[in-house]
Parts: structure tokens; C-alpha cells; sequence
């Protein structure tokens, strides 16, 4: 039986982004944690802080995604230690089905 992983990471916006064209701003950060995740069999973060209620945008960016026996040490240590320009900023959050939500900063 597999565990179920719930994520939820947020940062600044004013981590380093590149504007595309054809998709949305695509911050370099977020594509090095989603390429781990590919590499690992599992599918990517996706952005959710539009999906926020009030009329302005909250000020910071939220990604979120859900994993069946993700390796939870291997993944923290890897977002942890990125290059994060605004490391106070980053919060994440990860919440095992049964368990209680374990918050993590770099």
C-alpha cells in the first residue's frame, strides 16, 4: 500500500524567472524541482496561487502537487538546497495522509 504525499511550496516572485511566449513565466527553480520529479517518476508541481480568493494577487507563488511513496528526505534536501534567491521566503509544507503537517524552511 502506498503513502500519499501531499506538497505545497511557496516562495517569493521575486525569485529569478524567464517570460515566455507560449506558456506562463516559468521560474528556473521550479523547473529544476519538477525535472527531479520526472527523473523520479513523478509528475510536476503545478502553480496554484490563482486559484487564491480577493481581488489582488497574494505576493507570493504557491505550487502544489500530490505523490504516491514520494522519498520525502531525498525531495526536502533537494528543494532546501537549491539556490533560492529569497531563502526566508520558502516554505514548504508536506502533509502524509495519516500524519501531521511538517513544516520545512532552507
Amino acid at each position: 500500500m502506498s503513502t500519499v504525499t501531499g506538497i505545497t511550496l511557496q516562495f517569493s516572485c521575486a525569485e529569478d524567472y524567464v517570460e515566455r511566449i507560449s506558456q506562463s513565466d516559468l521560474y528556473p527553480i521550479i523547473d529544476e524541482i519538477n525535472k527531479w520529479l520526472g527523473k523520479n517518476g513523478f509528475g510536476p508541481l503545478c502553480s496554484v496561487e490563482d486559484a487564491y480568493g480577493g481581488n489582488r494577487h497574494p505576493q507570493f507563488c504557491v505550487y502544489g502537487g500530490g505523490y504516491n511513496s514520494l522519498p520525502d528526505d531525498d525531495f526536502v534536501a533537494m528543494v532546501t538546497t537549491r539556490a533560492w534567491r529569497y531563502p526566508e521566503d520558502v516554505i514548504l509544507l508536506l502533509k502524509h495522509e495519516d500524519d501531521p503537517i511538517k513544516i520545512i524552511q532552507p
